[in-house]
């Protein structure tokens, strides 16, 4: 994520992780609001855009 996702770094992947464990991709789909309130807006804003633009790269949107 901290590679793939431009404006997330390694300690807020990290964070993002320890919060919500290998369902973190599901929250960041499926609850983007539990993202937005874990972290300020504008790194909530490059984690729920750079997820987006991924799975629009895999064609799952």
């Amino acid at each position: 994520m901290s590679q793939a996702y431009p404006g997330v770094g390694r300690r807020t992947a990290e964070r993002l992780y320890e919060e919500f464990g290998d369902g973190l991709l599901g929250v960041i789909d499926d609850h983007p609001e539990r993202i937005k309130s874990l972290l300020p807006e504008h790194r909530a804003r490059a984690v729920i855009d750079g997820r987006k633009a991924e799975r629009e790269a895999a064609g799952a949107d």
